[in-house]
Formats: structure tokens, C-alpha cells, sequence
């Protein structure tokens, strides 16, 4: 037998432990109890006996409470690695103004310039590369094509204003609707192209046109007065378009030219990374920052800044250009694109960069030259507590010593801001003044636009796209509005007169290759009528020159009055009199026989 209390061992027939003195009696009744409850069977519920009247019920004893489950650790480590990501978010959408804040606190004046301005070259550098991504696509004349639309539709107050106003002493009340379409394309050496006008539904007249720069041809055929084309060689389109040969040859030419540097150019990428790199290196070298806190205010809107003031002097000037000068001669990628441009023009790409190190040598010996001594820039620039530039200015003086500006200014508070946009010289003032709310890349609001004190025009601004704008594109609605100022500088012109209570709104919607614009005329709010214009761009149409039957060839006016009598004028006259054209204007046509002597007369 073992000791439950210290474990010493108990021969049998001893009364005690000889090594803690418990009785063995107390220990064997401790564990006949707890071999008892071990060992006893579950026994069944007594059947329930009903109380008599006599016997009193027994008060009812309070349930136990349930023993407590514990909490599992998936759930705590959860609550932990949840509570640490909302952390994490908190930390990173403020990093930014942590950033900002310590940049502002324990640098220099210079050094938190330099670095508020990062930004503002990153923006810049990516409009510069959307425009320039545009212009290498302004380079393709060798497979383009381009369609576009133009509509109009008048109320019948437009009409009746349209009837009021004339054209040339013509009555136009007839004019309800009109279209003008217009394809051209450029693809495999040949230009074509294709107009048409349409009336109140009506076609009224159209043009198609062919030129082939290899064979210096081109054709003309207008469908409405006869299927036959007029062929114009070189000696004809000297003689009625004076066009010659050498003219075709430079087009054609140019045309390779620019599809060649088309292909060497680099990426808008690359111009990108670029254009952001040498705006920075320019700003580190602004060495005269003063920093203050300052209000900027704006139309009644105000905003707590930080005020930086810059001063570029004529030594900062030269030290930006000798800066940017000196990392453009060693950067590799620059000479790079130098020798692939080179290369495509089949040019020696040594002698390349070589002349435009040379260049870059001109530039730095001429600085003394180009930047004055006198010559200086006060910039202000404003910046939030997130280090955001709320506002900025341009000082300098004219050669008398007149002081000129350029000046934004855009305070915020919340989502509303208020807006100011000024040039102003010693002479004249030109302000954009207005207030409105953001929302993300969104802008709307209520501008004027003031010319020396006088207002001249009223825009309306809803969901105007920022980001958009900085790559080029206009998109959003516009609702402008003339003002009384504007026909009072102008002398009373009567046709501003006449527009004094109209308003256009114009919807925009601009794309890399597509623009669609649609513009609501109104006057004292009523509609008058609405425009529409759209175009694309895209791959060139293949071209080809018509049947060599179906050609007039045209070297001089007479040649031309060989196709005039491929047109049938009475069939012609037949057809325009079945349109909405006013029966003055056929009763004129109808007065000539045919139309060599309608051209004649023209």
C-alpha cells in the first residue's frame, strides 16, 4: 500500500505512515469512496409520485449554473490579426501625411520644397507623356482613317430665330435639320476622302476623292450630278489647284520621314520616367525657400497652409540648366534614343550624339548670354497639411519694372473649394474666379470670367474630369454663358446683343481615339436646338482608282467643260426640287441651261 499523502510505502498491519504519521484507516476510507463512485451504476429516475392535498410543495431548488466554456484561441487570434490589419490600413492611408509631416518639421525650408514639388513633376510628367503619345500618333500619314459627323437640329423656336436673323437677306425658316459627314483615309501611298451634306433628310450634294502620290493623279467625282470622275495629272492639278509634282514628291517624303521616326521614337514610358527625372534635378537646385503658416483665401472659401516662398535668381537659373545639361551628358538613356533615331535615318550614330553633346557645350557657354543678371522669379507656392499644393504664383517685372503675375489659388474645406485664376500686368487683368465641390477626380462649379473688372463670360462646370484634363481630354458638361461685359467691349456688336440671354451647354467626351461633343443651345430658357459632333480614328481603308471609262481627264478649263457636259442639269434640277431647298434657290438654278454656263457665271 502507498502513502496518498507523501508516496512512502505502508507494509501491511501498520496502524500509521512511518514517514508522515496518517492513518491507515482514514487513507482506506478515502479510497473506498472514490472506488465507490467510480464503480456505481447510473441508476433510473423514480417514477414521479403526485402530491396529495394534504402535503405541501416543495420548494423548488435553484438549477446549478452550467459550467463556463472556454473561449476558443481561433477566435482570440481572429479578433488580434483583425484589430492588426485595421491598424496596418490606418497606418498606410496616413503615411502619406506622416511623411509629410516629418519632412515639413525636421528639414530645411529647401529640402521640404524639393520634396512637395516631387509630386507636382510626377504630374507633369505624365501630361507630358499623354501629349506626347498623341503627337507620335499625329506622325502616321501612311495608314489613318478618320470619319466624322456633324448635326443640327432646330426647335421651331429655333427656326423663328433663324428666320429672324436671315442669312444674307435669305429666308432659312425652312432649315429644320442638317448633316454633314466626312471620311478620309490614308493607306499604301493614297489619299481618299469623302463628303456629303444632307438637308431636312434630304441628300443635296456629296463628293468623293482619290489622289495616288506614286502616279501623281488625283480624281474627283460628284455622285449627285454624275457618276463620271474628273482625272487631274500633273499638268492639271498645276493648272486648277496649283499643285505640282515637286508638291506630291514632298508629301510623300514627309510621309516616309515620319514614319520612319515614328518607329525610332521611345515609348511615352520612357518619356515619362525621363521628363519626371530632369524636373527634379532642375528643383534641387532652388536654394531660397522661406516657410511660414498662411490662409490662403479664395471667393469666401479659406484653408490654413503652409507658405513657401521661392526665389530664382539668375544664379539658380544657370545652376538649373548646367544640372540638367550634365546629367544629359552621361545618361544613357538619352543616347540612346539619340543613336536609335540616328540609326532609322540610316546616319552615323557616333557623329549623332557627338553633335548633340556639342550642342549641350553651346548651351552652357551661352548662359550668360540667355539669363540676365536682373533676371529673377518669386514664386509663392501654397501647401496643405498633407503636403498637397493648394495654390502657387508666378512674380516678375515687365522691362520698365512693372511687376506681372500669374496666380491659382484652389483652398478647400471639405469638399467644397473655392477658385481663383488671375494674369495680370501694370496694363490689363484676366481672372477666372468661381467656387464649387470635388468629389475624387470630378470638379463641379459656378466660374466667371472677368476681363479688366467687366464680366464676359458665365461657365457652369458639372463633373468636369481632372485627370483627364491633364492628359488632354476635356470631359464633362459646360454650360456657357455670355455676359453684358462682353458685348460691351466688343462696341455693342448686334450679334452679341442678339446673344445676351443665350446659353450653350456643351457635353464632352473625349477619348484616345474618339471625340464626341454635343451642344444645347438655349435662350431664355428655351431650346433652340442642339449640335452634334463626333470623330474617330483608326487603320486606313485600302484606295484604288475608279475605271478609266468612267474618267474625264482634266488638264485645263476646257477639259472641264468636257465633264460639265457629262452632267444631265435637267435630271439634276428634278432632283433638288423634291427637297426642302426654298423654291427661290432652284428658280435661280433654273435659270441656267446647263451647268458650264452655271459655272461660268459663278
Amino acid at each position: 500500500m502507498v502513502c496518498k499523502k507523501c508516496g512512502n510505502t505502508i507494509n501491511e498491519g501498520q496502524a500509521f505512515c512511518t514517514q508522515c504519521g496518517t492513518a491507515v484507516e482514514e487513507q482506506a476510507a478515502v479510497q473506498e469512496t472514490v472506488a465507490v463512485e467510480e464503480a456505481a451504476p447510473v441508476q433510473e429516475a423514480a417514477p414521479v409520485q403526485e402530491a396529495t392535498p394534504v402535503q405541501e410543495a416543495a420548494p423548488a431548488q435553484e438549477a446549478a449554473p452550467a459550467p463556463k466554456k472556454p473561449i476558443d484561441k481561433k477566435i482570440i487570434l481572429g479578433v488580434i490579426a483583425a484589430a492588426v490589419v485595421v491598424l496596418v490600413l490606418i497606418l498606410a492611408s496616413s503615411a502619406s501625411a506622416m511623411g509629410n509631416f516629418f519632412k515639413r518639421t525636421f528639414s530645411e525650408p529647401e529640402e521640404y520644397y524639393a520634396y512637395v514639388e516631387k509630386e507636382t513633376a510626377k504630374t507633369i510628367a505624365e501630361s507630358a507623356g499623354s501629349l506626347y503619345e498623341q503627337y507620335v500618333a499625329s506622325l502616321n500619314l501612311y495608314d489613318k482613317g478618320t470619319n466624322a459627323e456633324v448635326n443640327f437640329k432646330l426647335t421651331e423656336e429655333g427656326s423663328d430665330m433663324l428666320s429672324m436673323a436671315g442669312l444674307a437677306g435669305v429666308d432659312m425658316s425652312w432649315l429644320k435639320e442638317g448633316k454633314m459627314t466626312m471620311d478620309a483615309s490614308v493607306k499604301n501611298g493614297f489619299w481618299g476622302g469623302n463628303a456629303a451634306l444632307v438637308l431636312n433628310g434630304d441628300n443635296i450634294i456629296s463628293g468623293d476623292l482619290v489622289l495616288d502620290l506614286e502616279e501623281e493623279m488625283m480624281y474627283v467625282q460628284i455622285p449627285e450630278l454624275t457618276k463620271m470622275y474628273m482625272g487631274f495629272e500633273e499638268d492639271g492639278l498645276d493648272y486648277m489647284f496649283d499643285i505640282t509634282g515637286d508638291d506630291l514628291d514632298e508629301i510623300l517624303d514627309l510621309t516616309e520621314d515620319q514614319k520612319t521616326l515614328e518607329k525610332a521614337l521611345p515609348s511615352s514610358a520612357k518619356v515619362e520616367k525621363l521628363a519626371e527625372k530632369y524636373i527634379n534635378i532642375a528643383l534641387s537646385c532652388v536654394d531660397d525657400v522661406k516657410m511660414a503658416e498662411k490662409t490662403l483665401r479664395a471667393e469666401g472659401v479659406s484653408q490654413d497652409t503652409y507658405q513657401l516662398k521661392v526665389t530664382i535668381d539668375d544664379k539658380a537659373m544657370k545652376d538649373m540648366v548646367e544640372a540638367v545639361v550634365e546629367e544629359l551628358e552621361k545618361d544613357k538613356d538619352v543616347k540612346k534614343i539619340i543613336e536609335d533615331i540616328a540609326k532609322a535615318y540610316e546616319e552615323d550614330e557616333e557623329d549623332a550624339y557627338e553633335e548633340f553633346l556639342d550642342m549641350l557645350d553651346s548651351y552652357k557657354d551661352d548662359l550668360d548670354y540667355v539669363v540676365d543678371s536682373d533676371d529673377e522669379i518669386a514664386m509663392t507656392v501654397w501647401v496643405d497639411k498633407s503636403g498637397n499644393i493648394c495654390g502657387r504664383s508666378f512674380e516678375t517685372e515687365d522691362y520698365y519694372g512693372n511687376k506681372e503675375e500669374v496666380k491659382w489659388a484652389m483652398p478647400k474645406k471639405g469638399s467644397k473649394f473655392g477658385y481663383e485664376f488671375a494674369i495680370e500686368d501694370a496694363y490689363s487683368s484676366m481672372k477666372v474666379t468661381g467656387t464649387g465641390k470635388e468629389s475624387g477626380d470630378k470638379v463641379s462649379g459656378e466660374f466667371e470670367v472677368k476681363y479688366n473688372g467687366a464680366s464676359l463670360v458665365d461657365i457652369a462646370v458639372e463633373k468636369f474630369n481632372t485627370k483627364d484634363a491633364l492628359k488632354g481630354y476635356l470631359n464633362g458638361t459646360f454650360t456657357v454663358s455670355l455676359s453684358s461685359g462682353l458685348s460691351q467691349m466688343m462696341g455693342y456688336n448686334t450679334v452679341l446683343s442678339m446673344l445676351a440671354d443665350t446659353e450653350f451647354v456643351i457635353e464632352s467626351n473625349m477619348k484616345k481615339d474618339s471625340v464626341a461633343l454635343e451642344i444645347t443651345i438655349n435662350d431664355d430658357e428655351e431650346k433652340l436646338g442642339t449640335v452634334s459632333m463626333t470623330a474617330k480614328t483608326g487603320k486606313g481603308s485600302k484606295q484604288s482608282t475608279p475605271n478609266e471609262k468612267n474618267v474625264v481627264s482634266v488638264e485645263d478649263y476646257n477639259d472641264l467643260e468636257d465633264w460639265c457636259e457629262e452632267v444631265d442639269y435637267d435630271k439634276v434640277l428634278d432632283k433638288l426640287s423634291k427637297t426642302d431647298l426654298p423654291s427661290d434657290f432652284i428658280e435661280i438654278l433654273d435659270d441656267y441651261d446647263d451647268l458650264e454656263e452655271l459655272m461660268d457665271d459663278m
